[in-house]
């Protein structure tokens, strides 16, 4: 038990954290289970977030009110990826040329991955005639934060991850 508490898991260590990070963000994107097996379920209990952003932007055409959505599980998925960064990497030094490597690995990403997160967070500001307008606009004309609010109250958000969380824990005890 001593070896292994001093030497394997302090190596296995980095693996076991980025599985933790991967293996949660994952299940908080879980759609096609949900989509293929229940389409929610009886009255939405099955439903994830990533289900409801589907419905709400293409089945129900609210495309402003589901980039809301997404905006709000990308912060919410940044939070709980910060904070698994926090306490779940203790007494982990990165060697210089590992965080280099990181850093340019993640610049290169981030700047391929950076359009479609600002085109998401303009629509979820735009209303729904900016966003059905034949003439397209990057940015929105005034900045409406309806589509928040309607995202924020009308949804339920507390079935919605109480879901997602149950999908989280047993894929990742399992």
């Amino acid at each position: 038990i001593r070896r292994f508490l001093n030497i394997t898991w302090p190596m296995l260590r980095p693996t076991t954290f980025f599985l933790l990070v991967t293996g949660i963000v994952n299940s908080f994107a879980v759609f096609e289970q949900v989509n293929i097996l229940t389409s929610g379920g009886p009255l939405n209990r099955t439903t994830t977030v990533v289900h409801q952003i589907y419905r709400r932007g293409f089945l129900e055409f609210k495309m402003g009110y589901a980039s809301a959505m997404a905006v709000l599980l990308l912060g919410f998925s940044l939070i709980v990826t910060m904070l698994v960064f926090k306490f779940g990497n203790k007494g982990q030094d990165i060697e210089k040329w590992t965080k280099g490597i990181w850093l340019v690995c993640m610049g290169g990403v981030s700047f391929i991955m950076i359009l479609p997160i600002v085109m998401m967070i303009s629509t979820s500001f735009k209303t729904t005639g900016e966003i059905n307008s034949a003439v397209f606009h990057f940015l929105p004309g005034t900045f409406d934060f309806n589509n928040y609010k309607e995202a924020l109250y009308t949804g339920n958000w507390s079935v919605y991850f109480r879901n997602s969380l149950v999908i989280t824990i047993t894929s990742i005890a399992f």
